[in-house]
């Protein structure tokens, strides 16, 4: 479901840095799954979204970006890795080319991909609290 998004979509894109021939589904937004999401996410407006994937073994928060960086993606990427204790890291934005992230970001809702240490462990504790630094931040600027 985080493969072929229409922001940067590519066939063979890269992912975490290394080229994946065939990785990135048949054409942007090709597959009825990512189709169902996009559209789900839409109808709910989200205020932020928070992805988790893994393995990283440094700990990452790595915000969407479409074409750059969004100034409130950033705020939601220094939130959550501030609250986290996770690594911000805002130069090597775009983790995946054509991921979910930087089609929110397109759509103008902030969004980052937690990268857990390992793809298995949740790190509950750390991420706990990134949630809690996030749902209190929004509601404090919401109308």
């Amino acid at each position: 479901l985080n493969r072929n998004w229409d922001c940067n979509w590519r066939a063979n894109p890269y992912i975490r840095g290394e080229r994946r021939e065939n990785a990135g589904g048949a054409a942007p937004n090709s597959e009825p799954e990512t189709q169902a999401l996009a559209n789900f996410v839409l109808q709910e407006q989200p205020v932020a979204v928070v992805f988790w994937a893994g393995p990283d073994s440094k700990k990452s928060v790595v915000p969407g970006r479409c074409p750059t960086v969004l100034p409130e993606t950033r705020t939601l990427t220094g939130i959550y890795a501030n609250t986290s204790g996770y690594n911000e890291v805002i130069q090597d934005a775009g983790w995946i080319e054509g991921d979910a992230s930087n089609w929110l970001s397109d759509q103008g809702i902030p969004a980052i991909f937690v990268l857990l240490p390992r793809a298995v462990v949740p790190d509950f504790d750390s991420n706990l609290e990134g949630v809690k630094g996030v749902i209190q931040h929004y509601a404090s600027v919401a109308p």
